[in-house]
């Protein structure tokens, strides 16, 4: 009898050896991103966004990946930086969680056509009401530039901006060509792309060579 217990005090100890390797698993499981973790697609872009998605592996249960539980979603016809969430959970509740961005941004074609422009006018010349029409071009060597047609209503002025990939515009002080007298502008405040990039507040000044500064405050609207 002495012996039976003997041995199954043994057998007893292995199983909670074996018990206790069985039930400790500490190690996380592992998410992949199928593509890259940044990924910029432009406004509208008419096939829309595909999510590449992710895989996910544990080193005791083998392949997660259709447990992953994405969170986030990514709305093309909206400027914006978008972050998605991926995660996954093991059979013994260790967890692992990736993220990716996905950034909606604008390019020089969504701002090339004719824009509706109403300006409020302070300074000097004030005028709560100057309107007028631009016409927004793309220049041909920086992509991130733009070529404005009768900006500010001078007929014959081509003002050159700048803008980065969420529609933030730059107005660098340039001359104004066909000004009833000698004047330059620039940027004043911020100057933005409304977030379905059809609307445009466009902020700048222009410097008068004698007769004081006008602030301009004005609103673009996409011609139809």
């Amino acid at each position: 009898m002495k012996k039976l217990s003997v041995i199954l005090g043994v057998v007893a100890a292995m199983l909670m050896v074996f018990s206790a390797c069985e039930t400790d698993d500490l190690v996380n499981p592992v998410i992949t991103l199928t593509g890259a973790d940044t990924i910029e697609i432009v406004l509208n872009d008419a096939a829309g966004f595909t999510d590449p998605g992710a895989t996910a592996t544990d080193d005791k249960d083998g392949d997660l990946t259709a447990q992953i539980i994405k969170t986030g979603t990514v709305d093309v016809a909206k400027i914006g930086s978008y972050e998605l969430t991926y995660s996954v959970s093991d059979n013994a509740g260790n967890q692992a969680t990736v993220k990716r961005i996905v950034n909606v941004i604008v390019e020089q074609a969504t701002y090339a056509g004719i824009w509706n422009v109403t300006e409020v006018i302070t300074g000097s010349n004030p005028d709560p009401n100057w309107v007028y029409s631009a016409t927004v071009a793309a220049s041909g060597t920086d992509v991130m530039k733009l070529i404005i047609t009768n900006f500010g209503g001078f007929a014959n002025f081509n003002a050159n901006i700048t803008f980065d990939k969420f529609g933030n515009f730059t107005i660098p002080n340039q001359a104004v060509i066909g000004a009833p007298e000698a004047a330059t502008i620039e940027g004043e405040g911020t100057s933005t792309t409304s977030d379905d990039g059809t609307t445009l507040t466009i902020n700048y000044k222009v410097e008068w060579a004698t007769s004081g500064t006008d602030h301009s405050a004005g609103t673009w609207t996409k011609a139809k």
